[in-house]
């Protein structure tokens, strides 16, 4: 903890007793498989609160909207579209991949 009474970091068994919303859905999943007996490396995650107290501190609350509102689903989708079709010669699709 830290002198606002945030949990920073979680090992496994923490990660896994604080659930998902204190130890975010893959640091209270790698908990779980840990806790039945998975091999996961020694480790442990950040807690949720400790990434909302970096985006506050470091203001860039502004910044990660205008990146979502920028990188949507249809935005990937319309690009990796645009350079498939490009990709083609002599009628042969080159170096498209599943979208």
């Amino acid at each position: 903890m830290n002198e606002n009474n945030t949990i920073l970091f979680l090992n496994w068994p923490e990660a896994w007793n604080a659930g998902g919303e204190v130890a975010g859905g893959k640091g209270w999943n790698l908990g779980r498989l840990h806790r039945y007996g998975f091999n996961i490396p020694l480790g442990g995650v950040l807690s949720v609160g400790a990434y909302q107290r970096f985006i506050e501190e470091n203001r860039l609350l502004a910044d990660i909207t205008d990146i979502a509102r920028i990188v949507t689903i249809d935005a990937i989708v319309e690009k990796e579209a645009e350079r498939c079709s490009s990709g083609r010669k002599n009628g042969l699709l080159l170096q498209c991949r599943h979208i």
